[in-house]
């Protein structure tokens, strides 16, 4: 998604923004979105 639109983009800006600590957390169900 180049123009940032999608749930992955937009959680991990928010997390920078905010100076927060991102931890991925992935299990066996879990799917990256396409790119």
């Amino acid at each position: 998604d180049e123009e940032c639109k999608d749930w992955v983009h937009r959680e991990i800006g928010a997390a920078l923004q905010s100076n927060c600590n991102i931890i991925p957390i992935m299990d066996q169900h879990f799917d990256w979105p396409e790119v």
